[in-house]
């Protein structure tokens, strides 16, 4: 039988995961908003100044030396940021929808062997699913 003190327990976790769950998926696309614009910005820059390769390596050094509590910065991660923005920016609404999946199952999504299409599926369909990274690594 319910009491009135199990009612409200009941009550007061479903709101406090539901507060947890938006603030975590706003934090997420805040991420991946910030991922899209370093890889725009670098493709902007290497395209309107000619940079090869080596400024992503240098970018990321000199990134982490600014924001040394941030992991994200790795020459790795900026390339794939870089990709990111490469494979998305001629899709309709592309930060839309990739905001809804974390930034290691975007990463997934990256492969060159990818057809735009089957991505675009991929990320629908993770997206409505809640597919965590290791189904969309099986694809």
């Amino acid at each position: 039988m319910s009491t009135p003190y199990s009612l409200l327990l009941v009550e007061l976790k479903t709101t406090i995961r539901d507060a947890r769950d938006r603030a975590i998926r706003q934090v997420n696309r805040a991420l991946i908003k910030r991922y899209w614009e370093v890889g725009r910005q670098i493709v902007k820059s290497q395209t309107e100044h000619g940079w090869g390769k080596s400024v992503v390596e240098d970018l990321a050094r000199d990134l982490r030396l600014e924001f040394p509590e941030s992991t994200g910065f790795s020459p790795r991660n900026l390339w794939d940021m870089r990709r990111f923005y490469v494979t998305y920016k001629d899709f309709p609404n592309p930060q839309a929808l990739t905001a809804d999946l974390g930034w290691t199952q975007n990463r997934e999504l990256l492969s060159d062997k990818l057809p735009n299409r089957a991505r675009a599926f991929y990320l629908k369909a993770a997206a409505e699913g809640n597919w965590p990274y290791r189904t969309l690594h099986q694809k």
